[in-house]
């Protein structure tokens, strides 16, 4: 049986399963037809529908009711279905309304779908086909799938936008402006989407000769975030295509679409889910590095301090090498903006020649211990004071050939900067020796075990990829038996006092009730000498103050402490 598809959206068009077109002797006819369709498998009463559509007698609009019932019969086959009884109902599954299936796709999820779908307003050339019922039906209808299609091209222009498809960022969002000349934030996102497809001057010329002529008609006049982006646009050059280390355009960009998307909602939503660490871990060539320079286009034109860094082997024992590489620009700003602010970073010029004028003499006498933690804590100053101004994303390549002492201040910064509108965003060569079962995500387990520190977890990862237990019986891994690891986590407490050692184990026992005095009637230390080793065991991430109770940092370490505890103890 012949099947027939109805186009209401951006205008009305029956065609028949071959693709021809299918025509009636007259638009009220094609307007019963939608009306039918759109109320698919429902009993309509003749007299109702005659009512709907002719503003006549009763008689006379049966007449004419029949009259359009013949014409569907003739030209759509099976179309209307027999029915027993005085009532009119089109046959089920036999014709397709586009607006059925574009409401359908929306509740599916099916984004893709529901996009290709909307193409304009609801039967636009059906106005004045029926009663004055009708048209307010009509009306009512399109404003309804209107604003459905609204919300349909906003989700798709943002998530083009999130997973770097630029092209169709562009096309989403003309379609969008055409749909809603006013919408201001879609004028925004044509011109954001023209500067990351590389056409500034195209951004600049819609927001001269389309946004500028109609800003006075939009509803609060040009907003000043409008503004900015513009002026954002002028001062700052568009990328331009990506070329491989032999000049040749590179592939589009396709496969990592969803963690691209991870990376953008990650930095969009900064204030909410502040002190964000990501590890992109993968081995050589799988594209770590084409995902994060794509990630680092996508914000070009936000209101961010982009960091970028990136580790070298022949430099791995390089102190704070790329710690000084990312940083430069942000010591440099503050030195601009306020010479003042600076006056008190007096260590920073161990770091920057430009501040060697800083360093004092006495510095050098200072203990080593106590000196490198109040460099971490000016580096940590500065960037707070940058984060006065705007959020902070710091990306760092290749974190295997980092020196320890970047990890050592990466890892600080990371945990000082909690709470903070802070993402850091860093890749890790893994080999394809070292890649694991599919059932047994060991990153997860790394990153669970390290409490979230993505350093302490990169120290766990490679310990277990490593480990010789891990290969030859991964399911039944136990990170505390792991020779391996324990040499990791004893580093990790090498040097503490014993005063402090006592006091990770009576932590350690006490759980969920080592409040600070009991922590330090336990570990037989006075609450001033309690205070003071939790202050250093503070510093060196392995606990924390929750709640008026101390609590490890990292699980991995608390299981550790009590397994090394003998019986007595």
């Amino acid at each position: 049986m012949t099947r027939y598809s109805i186009r209401s959206l951006g205008g009305v068009l029956v065609t028949d399963d071959t693709g021809a077109a299918i025509s009636l002797r007259s638009r009220k006819h094609v307007a019963l037809l939608v009306y039918l369709a759109a109320n698919d498998g429902k009993l309509h009463a003749r007299d109702t529908i005659a009512r709907f559509f002719w503003d006549t007698s009763i008689q006379r609009a049966r007449h004419s009711l029949s009259q359009a019932i013949y014409d569907l019969r003739k030209n759509l086959p099976g179309a209307v279905g027999k029915v027993p009884g005085d009532a009119i109902r089109l046959t089920p599954d036999l014709i397709r309304l586009d607006a059925n299936e574009f409401e359908a796709a929306l509740k599916s999820g099916d984004l893709a779908r529901a996009v290709d779908l909307y193409r304009g307003p609801f039967a636009d050339n059906l106005l004045q086909a029926g009663t004055d019922d009708f048209e307010r039906w009509l009306e009512m209808e399109r404003l309804r799938l209107f604003r459905l299609g609204e919300l349909v091209l906003r989700r798709h222009v943002r998530q083009c936008d999130e997973s770097g498809m630029w092209g169709e960022m562009c096309i989403g969002a003309l379609r969008l402006v055409k749909l809603s000349p006013f919408d201001e934030e879609a004028h925004r996102a044509l011109m954001r989407g023209l500067w990351m497809h590389g056409d500034a001057a195209s951004a600049v010329r819609h927001y001269e000769d389309v946004v500028l002529p109609m800003a006075a008609d939009f509803p609060d006049g040009l907003s000043e975030e409008t503004r900015q982006l513009v002026q954002r646009i002028r001062s700052r050059p568009a990328p331009e295509p990506w070329e491989d280390n032999l000049g040749e355009l590179e592939t589009p960009f396709l496969g990592r679409e969803p963690e691209l998307e991870t990376l953008r909602i990650a930095s969009r939503d900064l204030s909410t889910y502040s002190g964000t660490a990501i590890l992109v871990a993968g081995e050589a060539g799988i594209g770590k590095t084409r995902l994060v320079r794509e990630f680092v286009r996508s914000v070009g034109l936000d209101e961010i301090t982009l960091l970028e860094s990136r580790c070298y082997p022949a430099e791995a024992e390089v102190p704070y090498g790329p710690v000084v590489d990312g940083l430069r620009s942000i010591v440099i700003g503050a030195t601009h903006a306020s010479a003042s602010a600076t006056e008190s970073f007096t260590r920073i010029g161990h770091l920057f020649p430009e501040f060697e004028h800083l360093i004092r003499e006495k510095d050098h006498k200072v203990d080593p211990a106590a000196w490198r933690r109040r460099l971490y804590e000016e580096v940590v100053g500065l960037m707070r004071l940058s984060l006065r101004a705007q959020p902070i994303i710091w990306v760092v390549e290749d974190v295997q050939w980092m020196d320890a002492t970047s990890r050592s201040l990466l890892h600080y910064i990371t945990r000082r900067l909690a709470g903070h509108a802070f993402l850091l965003v860093a890749t890790i060569r893994v080999s394809r020796d070292d890649e694991l079962p599919e059932n047994i995500p060991v990153s997860q387990l790394a990153q669970h075990l390290a409490g979230g520190n993505p350093f302490f977890a990169l120290e766990v990862f490679r310990a277990a990829v490593g480990s010789t237990t891990w290969a030859a019986e991964a399911s039944r891994w136990d990170p505390l038996t792991d020779d391996r690891l324990s040499k990791v986590l004893a580093i990790r407490l090498k040097g503490l006092s014993r005063g402090a050692i006592a006091l990770l184990q009576a932590t350690a026992v006490l759980e969920r009730h080592a409040t600070p005095g009991a922590v330090a009637a336990v570990a037989g230390l006075s609450l001033m000498e309690a205070a003071q080793v939790s202050e250093d065991l503070y510093g060196r991430g392995l606990l924390q103050d929750r709640d008026a109770e101390l609590d490890f940092v990292n699980d991995i370490v608390r299981e550790y402490v009590y397994a090394e505890m003998t019986a007595l103890q």
